[in-house]
């Protein structure tokens, strides 16, 4: 099942090629979601996203769907099997 959070322990490891290193502790639903699919994708939050942002990190993907409460709209990545975010226009 997707999940969105929001995860404040990131650093830039390079800038070419652009990496980015982040921190999920173990007993995160987040962290069982990477550790099974073997992927996850990172959105930059704008300034207007505060309250958005402060809700997908304080209340846990596994006992609510935060997407469809969110009104997030997914979907699929040329890449991986992860969706992404739709933006908006």
């Amino acid at each position: 099942m997707p999940n969105v959070m929001t995860c404040n322990r990131i650093a830039s490891v390079s800038a070419e090629p652009p990496r980015l290193a982040i921190s999920i502790r173990p007993a995160r639903y987040t962290h069982t979601l990477i550790q099974d699919s073997g992927e996850f994708v990172i959105n930059i939050p704008t300034r207007d996203q505060e309250t958005l942002t402060d809700y997908l990190g304080v209340v846990t993907g596994r006992n609510e769907d935060k997407i469809v409460i969110a009104g997030l709209t997914l979907e699929p990545a040329l890449k991986i099997k992860n969706p992404l975010r739709k933006r908006s226009s």
